[in-house]
C-alpha cells in the first residue's frame, strides 16, 4: 500500500538446474533500472568467481539488448547507468572489505557456502539508510542447519507456518517431502519448478537418481537439507 517493495529480506531455494543464475541477474537488472536513483546493486557468493556467474548472465542480457546498451557502460566486474547515478558490482566473499559500502539490492548466490555470517552482515547492515533496500539469498539447500542458510531456513519455515510474524521476510523454498522416496517422481515436480513445467528432462532425473548417491540427488535435486553424505535432516 506504500508503494515500496514487500520484503526487506528474501530467501529463496531451488535444486540445481532451474535458472537460479537467470532469475538472480534478472532480479538483479530489475534494482539496477528501476530502483531509487544512486542505486547500488550488488552480486556477493562464497567467492568472486562465483558471484561473477549472475553477474556474467546479467550483463549477458544488456550487451543482447539494444536499448539496455544504450543505457549502459559495461566493464568487467561493473555495470553502470549514468542517467540514474546507479551501478552493479561483483563483491568478494571478504566482509570485512565491505563495511562501507550502502547497498540497495544484494543478491546472494548458493548461501549455503558462506564460511561465516561477516558478508551477510556487513551488506543488510549497511543498507538501514535506503528507501527500499533488498537482499535476496538464492541457494540450494546445504549441510548445516546451523549454518547462516540453515538459519534462515528455519527462519522462513517458521514465518510461512506462522509462529512468527515478519511480514518483511519473503521464503519461497521448493523442496520434496522429508520421508519421500528418491524415485517419486511426484515429489521431483513438487521440489523442480522446471521439471513441472517441462524445462528439465525427466529422463536427465531418472539417470540422476541411479547415477549417484542417495544424498546428493536428495540435497541437489530434491533440494533437502543433508548432514552428511549419509545422512538427511
Amino acid at each position: 500500500e506504500d508503494k515500496h517493495l514487500r520484503f526487506r529480506r528474501a530467501l529463496i531455494g531451488l535444486p540445481r538446474k532451474q535458472g537460479k543464475s537467470l532469475m538472480g541477474s534478472s532480479l538483479a537488472l530489475y534494482g539496477l533500472f528501476a530502483g531509487e536513483a544512486g542505486a547500488e546493486v550488488y552480486s556477493a557468493a562464497g567467492d568472486r568467481q562465483q558471484g561473477r556467474i549472475v553477474f556474467g548472465e546479467a550483463k549477458q542480457q544488456i550487451l543482447q539488448s539494444q536499448l539496455l546498451s544504450q543505457e549502459c557502460k559495461v566493464y568487467r566486474d561493473a555495470i553502470e547507468v549514468p542517467r540514474h547515478g546507479a551501478v552493479y558490482r561483483v563483491l568478494s566473499s571478504d566482509g570485512k572489505l565491505q563495511q562501507g559500502l550502502n547497498p540497495s539490492l544484494v543478491i546472494f548466490d548458493e548461501l549455503h557456502v558462506q564460511p561465516n555470517d561477516d558478508l551477510w552482515d556487513a551488506l543488510t547492515l549497511g543498507s538501514g539508510a535506503r528507501l527500499d533496500p533488498l537482499v535476496i539469498a538464492i541457494t540450494t539447500a546445504g549441510f548445516d542447519l546451523d549454518s547462516l542458510a540453515g538459519r534462515l531456513y528455519n527462519y522462513g519455515k517458521a514465518v510461512s507456518a506462522n509462529e512468527i510474524q515478519d511480514d518483511s521476510f519473503g521464503f519461497y523454498w521448493w523442496e520434496a517431502k522429508p520421508d519421500c522416496k528418491i524415485n517419486n517422481k511426484v515429489e521431483w515436480r513438487k521440489s523442480n519448478p522446471n521439471l513441472a513445467l517441462g524445462l528439465l528432462d525427466e529422463e536427465d532425473m531418472e539417470v540422476s537418481v541411479r547415477q549417484t548417491s542417495e544424498m546428493a540427488f536428495r540435497r541437489f535435486r530434491l533440494n533437502q537439507w543433508v548432514r552428511t553424505q549419509e545422512s538427511w535432516l
